[in-house]
């Protein structure tokens, strides 16, 4: 425990631009070279005649002192061979012992050589190369850093001024002072990382004058932290109360409580709970320790999360969860089953299918068994989207081939969720599979209907046109009926313009309705009045209990005030039928305007007003 939290610790003092470990590594070396036998073994690299003669690729670490003695920095033709020597050690000891043997010309042949590197060791190589030419040429360093693009330029400066600090510190102050804030940052990162040396006061002078103290302030903190490892809980106590208002502390804070809670274990998380004064801050620090330890001791975490009083997140209890589901799905949940409270466990159960079916899709959907029923639905739902955006032709060839997921979640539903994620990628590649594949045979009526409306988003005319084209069954609705809907929820004068072109029959009758009903619902009831004479006979008396039945749902008493205006005697006996339904429990009407109403029923419509009253009130579609 003891050796692993001094690594952590460690590690935390590279802050959050200084760029990886390769890097570091090719620093360090570079120093350790200078001072060490080690460098005779390849020094012949650096030191014979040039030759055209590669290096031999298949050297390892028991052979490396067998490299050509006759390549050297002049040509530096076998970048290429360095970078294929098997490991990093390898390959930085290789180069670094070139480079010391080079001149600054030299160096920028280099250079320019590894930008055509293809391999991530190219920002190590370009950073071991900087470093070598600080000592001859500080400022061309910097020039060159520059000429690279973020965030690779940040890494490479950290790396410059690294060196720099050591070689002329008050100059690379200087050099640094001229930067954008992004560079200087990053200048100063690398200041920091090299001149421990310095007392605190003055490294903080120098974060001052690049303008981020902040930056050594961590700096420092994350000495502290290292000399204190031993102790974490101690150095935490010094500091919790300044470092807790400040934002920039918090990270600090969230690393001191995770090595504390590594060594000492949960129990000290009452204390950092405790020490913390706001509930906001509570949870983004427990969340993250929580977070680490679920990794290693998921159900211990959990168990703490559910007994302990000072810990009454469901954040936190999600948090576990999330991270347990990563690793062991099944267990978490015979975990989950057990808790007693029904509203922890339905939403830990909610949160380990969504993390289940995001970080192994396959899985969840090969084991929908082991799901509770009622999150069924929820799994494949996240799992099919997951793959979706990642894959949608692997998730469409799922789908094809399952029977069916059974009553929580039919294939149809699966298939509309890779149709709603691939039609904004590819709308010819989902159109196709809908109505080709063979195994959407039973679906694919369905998903006509559901395609055409889906691709009014995207492309509205090609919607209608797709719509158009799909074959009808007797009495069956074609899509461009929810066209139209979809049409006139974003745009009704469009929708109008597209209804000339809807099949007549049932068709159009939906249609109608549809568009009568946005109509209305957006308070456009004299347009749907005007627009009436234009429906077809068959799908009048449709499109007028629509128009009624949605009016009377916005304006009960608009529609009663409006019944001698109304362009037709039927439209009004349908309206006034509906309103006096309504007014059942005299909710609306006063008696004598129950009469008025009466009034403009006609002899069909006295009749079902009759019936109703012998029934239970009949639901009015609107």
């Amino acid at each position: 425990m003891k050796s692993t939290s001094k690594r952590k610790a460690l590690n935390f003092i590279v802050l959050a631009i200084v760029f990886g470990a390769g890097v570091g590594a090719s620093a360090f070396i570079f120093y350790a070279l200078s001072l060490s036998e080690r460098v005779d073994k390849y020094a012949d690299v650096a030191t014979n005649e040039v030759t055209s003669q590669p290096i031999n690729t298949d050297a390892d670490a028991s052979n490396l002192d067998e490299f050509p003695a006759n390549n050297n920095q002049a040509q530096f033709s076998n970048l290429d061979d360095i970078e294929k020597l098997t490991g990093p050690f390898e390959r930085n000891m290789a180069l670094l012992s070139v480079l010391m043997q080079t001149e600054e010309d030299q160096l920028l042949f280099t250079l320019e050589q590894t930008k055509q590197l293809l391999r991530t060791t190219r920002v190590q190589t370009h950073a071991a190369i900087l470093q070598r030419l600080v000592s001859f040429n500080p400022s061309r360093a910097l020039s060159e850093a520059l000429q690279f693009h973020p965030p690779r330029s940040y890494h490479l400066l950290t790396a410059l001024f690294s060196e720099w600090a050591q070689v002329n510190l008050k100059d690379a102050i200087s050099h640094a002072t001229t930067l954008d804030d992004d560079r200087k940052r990053a200048a100063l990162v690398g200041i920091l990382q090299e001149r421990t040396d310095l007392p605190i006061s003055e490294r903080r002078e120098i974060a001052v004058q690049l303008g981020n103290e902040q930056i050594a302030i961590n700096s420092i903190y994350m000495e502290k932290l290292s000399e204190s490892i031993d102790a974490p809980g101690q150095l935490w106590n010094e500091i919790v109360e300044e470092a807790q208002n400040d934002a920039e502390q918090i990270e600090f804070l969230i690393q001191i409580a995770q090595i504390w809670v590594e060594k000492n274990g949960l129990d000290v998380l009452d204390q950092i709970f405790m020490s913390l004064d706001s509930s906001r801050l509570q949870t983004r620090v427990l969340n993250e320790v929580l977070r680490e330890v679920a990794q290693r001791d998921p159900k211990g975490a959990l168990q703490y999360t559910l007994q302990s009083d000072r810990i009454p997140y469901i954040e936190l209890k999600r948090t576990v969860v999330a991270e347990w589901a990563k690793s062991e799905p099944k267990s978490a949940l015979a975990a989950i089953s057990s808790i007693t409270q029904p509203g922890w466990r339905r939403s830990l159960t909610e949160q380990l299918v969504k993390s289940w079916a995001t970080n192994q899709p396959l899985e969840i959907l090969a084991n929908l068994e082991s799901v509770p029923e009622g999150f069924i639905e929820l799994g494949v739902e996240t799992a099919i989207s997951h793959m979706t955006e990642n894959s949608p032709q692997e998730a469409a060839s799922i789908v094809s081939s399952i029977k069916e997921w059974g009553r929580a979640y039919r294939k149809v539903d699966a298939a509309r969720t890779v149709i709603r994620h691939w039609l904004a990628r590819d709308i010819d590649a989902t159109l196709d599979w809908v109505l080709n594949d063979p195994g959407l045979v039973a679906q694919r009526s369905s998903l006509r209907t559901y395609v055409s409306f889906s691709l009014v988003a995207h492309d509205p005319e090609r919607a209608m046109r797709f719509a158009l084209r799909q074959p009808l069954g007797e009495n069956e609705t074609g899509p461009e009926a929810s066209v139209i809907l979809e049409l006139a929820r974003k745009d009704i004068d469009k929708a109008l313009e597209y209804m000339s072109q809807v099949r007549d029959g049932p068709t159009k009758t939906k249609a109608y309705s549809r568009l009568v009903n946005e109509l209305v619902r957006n308070g456009q009831t004299d347009r749907a009045l005007t627009l009436e004479p234009q429906v077809p006979e068959y799908a009048r008396d449709t499109y007028i209990s629509y128009l009624v039945g949605g009016w009377l749902s916005n304006d009960p008493m608009g529609l009663f005030e409006s019944l001698d205006q109304l362009p037709s005697a039927d439209m009004a006996s349908k309206a006034a039928l509906y309103l006096l339904i309504k007014n059942r429990r005299g909710e609306y009407l006063t008696p004598k305007q129950n009469e008025i109403v009466t009034d403009f029923l006609n002899d069909e419509d006295t009749k079902e007003l009759e019936r109703s009253k012998m029934r239970a009130l009949p639901r009015v579609v609107y």
